[in-house]
């Protein structure tokens, strides 16, 4: 195993002198630093690496349009679509919102940071002592504007032709985060004659170049709008490189044409963030006027300034064509959708064949805020209605037509009213700042948004029917997702209140609550009032009341506060201790004077419970398929659970939104003149900090946000023609251990669920006699991960929470560690495979059963192709075949030259031990000399 490492650098610096006077410092607390590429990029290569379909509950449809051909190579080009929700700051691609067009193909890349090949690798010292070489490592880590050091690997996917996936740079080299047998190069030095920035060739040795022309590379930067919002990228990097040719072996080729827009900018998303003191007023101890230190809100509009290009024409060798025409967008003045695509044949200047595409536009006139009031783009969104199949050579038109659900109803972008992962959920919400726990609810009075999921308004914009040209059609029906977790009951809100009345001058009244235990440690509220109700004129400094709150099992005071007519109310912040019983104490002095104390705290059960909860977006409930022939409706439903216990989900959330952290400050409280400059480190503030961007919807949480792991189809609503279940494995990213300091909640999970999760493992084909379902087939896989070319890489998010005032020192001093966060991130590559496979076909009576087994095995980390083939018959024979590739024979022509030249790995030699004909036995010697005499090289038998 290999191990590599990354750096993520997140800085938090603030600090100001505090001279007697209130502090307002201002705020920076560190978001993501998120550079997407753009919209029709990203939806091109959007699920790079992730199963989708029904582990996802995600509607997917492809229409295919037409497929380019030439002697050896086909380019398709089709239409997907593929949703669980339109998200609020969703931009739809160039064929509208969850559609992309499929033509060709594109790498494309999210900045965490910097760019991986502008900058350079951070590598930590071998352990976290608190050494000069660890702080020199922090302190480089954080200052990435002055070094050029990169924070965290950037994420690279791909889609083309079929094949997609992730990998990350380690170097020049690039490593599939699920390996394959592609072979990815990266044009690290910009050689001329390499045909482009990337080249991938595929095990048939077919190669395909990204960025090998004019106009074939996007890049973008990013700005904002606001106070301390953040990282922002001043120069353009370049973040989707695009298809630009197709090479067989044989000299076959396909050339793709693009051209440039005219570079534009969009918002992209909002970012707020509150700062609040959860143990009352902070201020300098010694500070002679009690100046309270504070922490300005911020509210940032994320805005993207892309150089984006768009595909014009696709050429074949043979010398025919396809043209892409496009029209203006409302939701993007600078750029386009697709109109049509024209089919041309080798010397006709007529198309042969056009393929329409009809949009309509949603506006969003509900929700607004302060940005969409003032940028009618951010209200529009396109949604594709129709694709009209014509022809020259005759009037007969195909037409495929598209509806939504309610289009109007949907919010402009950057909405306020969006869930916890970005789907619309109609809450009048004025930020995006969530109530915290009940706990720190009182400090943050300002943070109410409401990002519950809100199963009728997700729906909005999602696609209910196909039509076909022949007059049936699709309609497609959805629910909310569900999951079932364990967890302890939600807390419940309680106060404890006393009062009391003075009886004379001299004696005091002493009045006790009832005692209360905590069932958790909080900080939280005492609220305490004077009241004088006697005659007036006769309130004197004899009036007073006392208020205690007491821990009764160790008799310590825990809060005294003085109430008469000078002080008549307080409101003060007090820590609770669980498992600790208090009670409140009012003692009153003076016969009309009213004392009362009221303490708010939470109780919440130790014995978890099992809920049911709604997770956010949608899922497919059924499909009606309507034959307009029969002119019958057939059906499919999805159950999201166990065969043998319909009712229960077996959904589980993969990763959750946090929204607070902590938050520190360094201060000088020292008295600043010119005779006394500032020489102490500072006095250390502490702060809970509460932040939200909605870019972290659209990338960071992208739209597989829960999984199930048992999935059942029924044929028909309730199993008429039987069904299929299917179990699937569900292995979730994880967060990353923290090393130093404390959590990072922004940085990058760790992959542990890469090629593990979305794994089909078993498949049960039945039918339904009465209510008892009996199985016809059955289907178990079981996969291997192999850890003979498993990598792993380690990247490490850094934080200084804050600025010390005084110069370092070598070596460093504690001090100088103190505000540093480290956490540590996983970055898995795996090479997995199905190993072996268990088929068992049933009986009609279902009392029978007849299996076969299939065992695969994987002999060379070179060409990662089956080398053996076992099946296991039901009766007991086996069958071995084994397998050689090029990669096999590496050293022997002309099999040297398919390997290490043209990366050509198909199977040259199989061999089944059973009894074989001569005929038979000279097959693969047969099948051998074709592949020399397709390469002209010498035979070799």
């Amino acid at each position: 195993m290999t191990s590599f490492t990354w750096i993520n650098k997140q800085v938090l610096i603030v600090f100001y002198l505090c001279l007697g006077c209130s502090v307002f410092a201002q705020q920076n607390v560190k978001l993501p630093d998120i550079l997407p590429p753009s919209p029709a990029a990203f939806a091109m290569t959007r699920y790079g690496g992730i199963n989708l379909g029904m582990q996802t509950g995600t509607a997917l449809y492809n229409l295919p349009i037409y497929t380019l051909s030439s002697r050896k190579l086909k380019i398709p080009v089709s239409l997907s679509y593929s949703s669980n929700g339109v998200k609020v700051d969703e931009i739809g691609s160039r064929s509208g919102i969850s559609w992309s067009i499929v033509s060709g193909g594109a790498i494309t890349r999210t900045v965490y940071d910097q760019p991986d090949e502008l900058s350079t690798r951070l590598i930590p010292p071998s352990s976290f002592a608190h050494t000069t070489e660890l702080y020199n490592f922090l302190d480089q880590a954080v200052n990435t504007d002055l070094n050029g050091t990169d924070t965290s690997p950037d994420i690279f996917s791909f889609n083309f032709n079929g094949y997609s996936g992730q990998f990350i740079l380690n170097g020049s080299q690039a490593v599939q985060l699920t390996k394959t047998n592609l072979k990815i190069e990266f044009n690290a030095t910009r050689q001329a004659d390499f045909g482009g920035r990337f080249r991938i060739t595929t095990p048939e040795g077919v190669v395909y170049y990204f960025a090998g022309g004019a106009n074939s590379t996007e890049s973008s930067y990013n700005s904002a709008i606001g106070e301390n919002c953040g990282k922002t990228h001043t120069i353009a990097i370049d973040n989707a490189w695009y298809l630009t040719k197709v090479a067989d072996p044989s000299g076959d080729n396909i050339i793709l044409e693009y051209a440039a827009l005219q570079p534009y900018s969009y918002p992209a998303s909002v970012s707020q963030s509150q700062t609040k003191s959860v143990v009352g007023p902070q201020h300098c101890p010694n500070s002679s006027t009690g100046g309270t230190i504070t922490i300005d809100d911020t509210n940032c509009e994320n805005l993207i300034t892309t150089n984006s290009v768009y595909l014009t024409k696709i050429t074949a060798s043979s010398g025919n064509y396809l043209t892409f025409s496009y029209t203006g967008r409302q939701d993007l003045t600078y750029d386009q959708l697709v109109s049509a695509v024209n089919v041309f044949q080798y010397g006709n200047a007529t198309a042969i064949k056009t393929f329409g595409f009809s949009y309509i536009y949603g506006s969003g006139t509900t929700f607004q805020n302060q940005y969409s009031a003032g940028n009618a783009q951010l209200k529009f969104r396109p949604f594709l209605t129709t694709v009209t199949e014509t022809a020259p050579s005759t009037a007969e038109q195909h037409l495929f037509s598209f509806e939504y659900n309610n289009i109007a109803g949907l919010p402009p972008r950057l909405s306020y009213a969006q869930d916890d992962y970005g789907y619309f959920n109609g809450a009048n919400n004025l930020g995006l700042i969530p109530k915290p726990v009940l706990a720190y609810q009182q400090f943050f009075p300002d943070a109410q948004a409401d990002r519950s999921p809100n199963f009728t308004y997700a729906q909005y914009g999602l696609l209910t029917k196909i039509k076909y040209p022949t007059g049936g059609y699709d309609s497609i029906a959805y629910k909310a997702p569900t999951y079932t977790v364990t967890e302890l009951p939600d807390p419940v809100s309680q106060s404890l209140y006393v009062s009391g009345v003075g009886a004379d001058l001299s004696t005091a009244v002493t009045t006790n609550s009832s005692p209360v235990t905590m069932t958790s440690g909080q900080t939280t509220t005492l609220n305490s009032s004077y009241t004088f109700n006697g005659p007036s004129g006769e309130e004197d400094f004899h009036a007073q009341v006392y208020v205690y709150l007491i821990n009764t099992i160790t008799g310590q005071t825990v809060y005294t506060g003085f109430l008469n007519s000078s002080n008549r109310q307080l409101h003060d912040i007090v820590t609770l201790e669980a498992g600790k019983t208090y009670i409140l104490r009012c003692v009153s002095y003076g016969q009309y004077s009213l004392g009362s104390a009221n303490l708010s705290y939470y109780t919440q059960g130790s014995v978890p419970v099992v809920k049911n909860k709604t997770a956010a977006g949608v899922i497919v409930d059924f499909v009606r398929t309507y034959d307009p022939v029969q002119k019958i409706s057939s059906f499919k439903k999805y159950y999201y659970s166990k065969l043998s216990d319909l009712t229960t989900s077996s959904g589980s959330v993969v990763a959750t939104p946090t929204y607070m952290s902590d938050y520190s400050i360094a201060v000088s409280c020292q008295p600043q003149d010119s005779q006394n400059p500032v020489i102490d480190c500072g006095t250390i503030f502490q702060f809970k900090s509460m932040s939200s961007n909605s870019m972290n919807n659209l990338y960071a949480y992208s739209q597989h946000h829960i999984n199930f792991q048992y999935i059942v189809e029924s044929s028909g609503l309730n199993f008429e023609n039987g069904g299929i279940e299917h179990i699937y494995t569900v292995e979730p990213n994880t967060p990353g251990e923290v090393v130093m300091g404390n959590d990072i909640l922004t940085s990058p999970l760790s992959n542990r669920g890469v090629g593990k999760s979305g794994l089909e493992t078993f498949t049960n084909t039945f039918i339904k006699k009465g209510s008892v379902f009996q199985s016809v087939k059955t289907v178990k896989m079981t996969y291997k991960d192999d850890s003979r070319l498993s990598e792993l890489f380690y990247g490490y998010s850094v934080r200084k929470r804050y600025q010390l005032l005084c110069a370092s020192t070598t070596p460093p001093t504690e001090s100088q560690f103190s505000p540093f966060d480290v956490k540590k991130n996983y970055i898995y590559s795996r090479w997995i495979y199905p190993d072996t496979v268990i088929t068992t076909t049933f009986a009609s009576s279902g009392s029978n059963s007849f299996a076969e087994t299939e065992i695969t095995q994987y002999g060379n980390t070179i060409h990662l192709l089956p080398t053996q083939k076992t099946i296991v018959k039901s009766n007991g024979k086996n069958i071995l075949t084994t397998f050689k590739y090029p990669a096999d024979f590496a050293t022997t022509a002309p099999y040297d030259q398919m390997y290490n030249t043209l990366h050509i790995w198909s199977p040259v030699l199989s061999n089944k031990n059973t009894s074989l004909t001569p005929r038979q036995a000279l097959r693969p010697f047969c099948n051998l000399l074709k592949q020399i005499t397709r390469f002209g090289m010498e035979t070799i038998l």
